[in-house]
């Protein structure tokens, strides 16, 4: 046998058979013969040639019967292949067509969008209300997707962002993102709906977190009145007992309560500082007193936190440091996909924050409920995880039940909370500090035994007035009763009891 074409080998296994490498076929070797260029020899007809090779005429007839039948049999298995791949990419495509057309069916295409207009003079062309853009109706149409969303323009988006920063120049006071809206909602930059595909409230959102974000508007313009922050700062001072005790002393009358008065505050001279987050507003008023206890500040954040918030957070810790260098955020919230993913977002955003605004401070986070391990030894009721239609959801949690905070009884709630913050403020501080206290507050007494003060006599009461006609005499600014000066003092005399408890 001369020498095959390329990619064609002798077969492994069948001596007499050869196969091609590249498509797999396999044939007889002699098969091959006119197949690839194969001549009658020009001097000896008894022989086919191609180039340098030579073959009998007969080896070349009898392999050509075999090497027809197999070509013709290859062809019919080609066709069978290609009819049936053809019948699977129709019904692959019908099933398509199907789906989007369902689809099309679902979502409601308006057109033209929001803002655009058919043009008064150039037919098949719309112009744009906001940017005063024109664009053919197929060049227009092409921006809306396939779920109904127009795709706004660069030329719309920075109208919408200067609207957006001209109204907060002109108003300094700060203003929420549903008040931005309904501005922008005005000035017809926006549609009136806040909720569903291109939703206005959307579009207003987004542009105002990207102002946010590039710097353009800081972050204290617009407020989250949805999440609550409870205040727990500490009141005390660090003032010498006698600097206080002067201070107090200044323009008072009343010296009592002085020395009850002084107090350290708890995280006086404290390296480290605490804030707790709370995922349920239901929860706040368990967790409130113990946070209140401990002068720690809580955030209620109520599942995802908006930058705004978290940027408080981030402000209370990176621009009071004192002699700060941690701070530890405790969080506590659902074990479910949603709530980890709130968890985790919080914890990133406030970590970035205060490290740009205070390199110098540490961030700690610490999810402390709900946790795997109080699952198990508190014995937590879980219920299915939610999988469809769960944006949050991923493969850890296959097979996985969810838990939320409420879950937790109140009281081991607390004892959680107070667990962690023991290991920050100890009862030994607590101790320390009451001793300082009444320390101070018993070398204050003494001096405060010596003061005395006279009270002046209160004459004429606030409602009588001098009678500017009648020296000597005043009047009721309310009933224009006149008295003399001996009148009214007897008529002070004789007022019943429970009247004067009432004055």
């Amino acid at each position: 046998m001369p020498n095959p074409p390329d990619n064609w080998a002798q077969h492994p296994t069948s001596p007499d058979y050869w196969w091609n490498s590249a498509t797999k076929e396999v044939i007889l070797a002699t098969g091959l013969v006119e197949r690839f260029g194969w001549k009658i020899h020009p001097t000896n007809p008894a022989f086919y040639y191609r180039g340098k090779d030579v073959i009998l005429k007969e080896e070349l007839l009898k392999t050509r019967i075999v090497h027809d039948a197999r070509m013709n049999a290859a062809q019919s298995l080609r066709e069978n292949l290609v009819a049936d791949q053809k019948e699977k990419a129709e019904a692959k495509q019908a099933k398509a067509d199907k789906k989007a057309a369902n689809k099309k069916e679902k979502v409601d295409i308006i057109f033209p969008p929001f803002g655009w207009q058919p043009h008064p003079t150039a037919p098949g062309h719309y112009w744009s209300t906001v940017s005063r853009e024109v664009f053919t109706e197929d060049a227009l149409y092409g921006r809306i997707r396939s779920n109904g969303i127009y795709v706004r323009t660069d030329a719309e988006i920075e109208k919408l962002r200067q609207a957006i920063i001209k109204l907060l120049r002109d108003d300094s006071l700060p203003v929420t993102v549903r008040q931005v809206f309904y501005q922008m909602v005005v000035k017809g930059l926006v549609p009136k709906i806040d909720k569903g595909a291109g939703n206005g409230y959307g579009y207003t959102q987004r542009e105002l977190l990207s102002l946010r974000r590039s710097k353009i508007i800081p972050y204290s313009r617009i407020v989250d009145s949805s999440r609550t922050m409870f205040s727990a700062y500490d009141s005390g001072t660090t003032r010498s007992p006698d600097k206080y005790l002067k201070d107090q002393l200044k323009g008072i009358g009343d010296f009592s309560h002085i020395a009850i008065g002084y107090e350290i505050p708890y995280w006086h001279k404290k390296d480290e500082r605490v804030q707790v987050w709370l995922e349920k507003a239901a929860l706040q008023e368990i967790i409130r007193p113990i946070c209140s206890e401990y002068r720690v500040p809580l955030y209620v954040a109520r599942g995802f936190s908006s930058e705004t918030f978290v940027n408080e957070g981030a402000e209370e810790i990176a621009l009071n440091p004192g002699e700060m260098k941690w701070v530890h955020v405790l969080h506590l919230g659902d074990r479910d996909p949603s709530g980890d993913k709130a968890a985790k977002d919080i914890g990133n955003k406030i970590t970035a924050m205060v490290k740009e605004l205070n390199p110098d401070i540490l961030v700690d986070f610490k999810q402390i409920a709900v946790t795997d391990e109080q699952i198990e030894t508190l014995k937590l009721p879980t219920r299915p995880t939610k999988v469809g239609n769960n944006p949050h959801y991923d493969a850890s949690w296959d097979g996985k039940g969810s838990v939320e905070l409420d879950a937790i009884p109140s009281k081991i709630l607390q004892e959680i909370l107070t667990s962690e913050l023991d290991k920050f403020l100890t009862p030994k501080d607590f101790e320390e500090r009451k001793e300082k206290e009444d320390e101070a507050q018993q070398w204050m007494l003494p001096f405060l035994e010596q003061i005395t003060v006279e009270v002046p006599e209160i004459f004429p009461p606030y409602e009588w007035k001098p009678n500017p006609t009648e020296s000597g005499s005043y009047r009721h600014e309310e009933t224009d009763e006149v008295l003399t000066e001996e009148q009214l003092r007897q008529k002070l005399a004789e007022k019943p009891k429970d009247e004067e408890e009432l004055d």
